[in-house]
């Protein structure tokens, strides 16, 4: 019995690896969406978890050249969508959540850098 909740596990972790990966790669979601999240790669997968790297592209700066706050918004929406998949299986969306900028980020600097 453990041993299937731990293949299950294994598997929906898995899931939402391969579904975050997808996004960015273009053979999921939007056009906006693989821009956001280009070249993200996971880093660490667990239920209910993912962190992941990202470099962020000149592609999604602004005018100042800092990165844009709706692709930033777009990739918390994509990766917290992604650790529900982790959790429970199936993709939700999100409908309402709040973000806090209080710096800006420079095109190139690598977000969710994780040990």
């Amino acid at each position: 019995m453990k041993e299937d909740d731990d293949d299950d596990d294994e598997c929906i972790v898995l899931m939402a690896k391969k579904w975050v990966e997808g996004v960015g790669q273009g053979s999921r979601g939007t056009e906006f969406e693989t821009k956001a999240v280009q070249n993200i790669r996971s880093v660490r997968v667990h239920r209910g978890l993912i962190r992941c790297n990202f470099v962020v592209p000149k592609s999604l700066s602004d005018r100042d050249g800092n990165w844009h706050v709706r692709a930033i918004a777009s990739l918390i929406d994509i990766v917290g969508a992604a650790a529900i998949v982790s959790s429970v299986g199936s993709i939700n969306t999100s409908v309402d959540f709040n973000i806090s900028y209080f710096s800006t980020a420079k095109i190139d600097v690598r977000i969710f850098s994780l040990p």
